[in-house]
């Protein structure tokens, strides 16, 4: 029973508040995905851009595209930006893995499922590059620069070179899908749309033209009988560690597809059993791109407007 104050607009004003979505009073922690997901994408994303703007120096030089990676990459390489990177990429490798299992349905937008489908597929692109360079460096005293790496791609694995080419362009368009159904609920976003998407369109492009300059520069200089002798001297890379590379890779491609299998062998063993993966309620559904993680769209963007009122749309 509403207590009786004389005035009709207090009782309004009363039902009004309890009508009122609220959000949850304490740290849950099914909530928590969304909310790591942008944060881990953003500095993967740091990662990615500052790799290709180092590959655009290419353009100029050899040595100038390894001063800029060196300065770019510095630090990624210390112990404090190792470990944020590889943090940020297991935590947005696996809530990828848990989004996918925990979803009430798999019938998705096509931005959605393309996404997805480039994110799955980006671990098996760039496996042997990430093994034969940074964790070769770390773990068999491999010296690499942008000769020897250009050299295995263009030279000894071809198609290695094609299969990165491809990688720049998988990563590069899963990031910008990502991102911009992130920011398209912010209110400054389309000012900076058309400035954002010629970045997007320039940098891989540059990054392209430069592999294919270094790579053309590589195929000339191997006219020289000297000139891979010279280039791999003191690299350390000998017979036995490019067969330890190989191993490690085809390893980490077989977590990988397992993993794969395991999510959607789990979704399916769940739904033959008559349960749904999820039992979130719906306040704890909204994700960080403005829909739930079952698809369907978020209050966000239902009813715009309500939010506006109550003065939480974000900006």
């Amino acid at each position: 029973m509403l207590r009786k104050r004389g005035s009709v607009s207090h009782a309004f004003s009363f039902g009004w508040t309890h009508l009122q979505p609220t959000k949850p009073t304490h740290w849950d922690v099914r909530t928590w995905p969304s909310g790591i997901r942008p944060v881990s994408a953003v500095v993967l994303l740091s990662f990615v851009i500052c790799h290709l703007a180092a590959h655009c120096f290419l353009l100029v030089s050899f040595d100038s595209a390894q001063v800029a990676l060196n300065i770019l990459m510095y630090p990624r390489r210390t112990s404090t930006g190792t470990a944020i990177l590889l943090t940020a990429l297991l935590v947005h490798y696996f809530n990828a893995l848990w989004s996918i299992y925990r979803r009430r349905s798999l019938r998705l937008p096509p931005w959605q499922w393309t996404q997805i489908s480039l994110g799955l597929c980006i671990p098996m692109l760039l496996m042997l590059h990430v093994v034969g360079t940074r964790l070769a460096e770390s773990v068999l005293d491999v010296h690499n620069n942008y000769k020897t790496v250009l050299i295995a791609l263009w030279l000894a694995l071809p198609w290695l070179g094609l299969a990165q080419a491809i990688a720049v362009l998988t990563v590069w368009t899963h990031a910008c899908v990502g991102m911009h159904f992130w920011l398209r609920i912010k209110r400054w976003y389309p000012r900076w749309r058309p400035f954002l998407f010629a970045f997007g369109l320039l940098l891989p492009a540059l990054a392209l033209a430069g592999f294919l300059a270094a790579g053309n520069g590589v195929l000339h200089g191997a006219k020289n009988a000297d000139y891979v002798r010279q280039s791999l001297q003191g690299s350390n890379l000998t017979a036995e560690k490019r067969e330890e590379v190989f191993r490690l890779a085809e390893i980490g491609i077989a977590i990988h597809l397992a993993l794969v299998g395991l999510t959607f062998a789990g979704r399916g063993s769940t739904e033959l059993a008559g349960k749904s993966p999820t039992t979130t309620s719906s306040h704890a559904c909204i994700g960080a791109h403005g829909s739930d993680i079952s698809g369907r769209v978020g209050a966000r963007d239902i009813a715009p407007e309500w939010n506006s009122s109550r003065g939480i749309v974000r900006g």
